[in-house]
């Protein structure tokens, strides 16, 4: 399929909640498919809905003193 040059942002959604021990399996496809189209020069957002992450994400960010979240 040829790139349409259109296209300069996609959003690329995770697979939210599933079952214990799967999780980086899934994250891992996510971020494999927003390097792909980072290298085709496509900006992406990456919607995960794993909220527990986002809030261990941001507890760590607070910590390390990285300034505005």
């Amino acid at each position: 399929m040829p790139k349409d040059p259109r296209i300069k942002k996609v959003l690329v959604i995770g697979s939210g909640p599933i079952i214990i021990g799967q999780a980086a399996e899934f994250d891992y496809s996510g971020t494999q498919a927003c390097r792909a189209l980072k290298a085709e020069g496509i900006e992406t957002v990456l919607l995960n809905s794993e909220i527990y992450k986002e809030v261990l994400l941001f507890l760590a960010h607070i910590q390390n003193g990285a300034g505005r979240w």
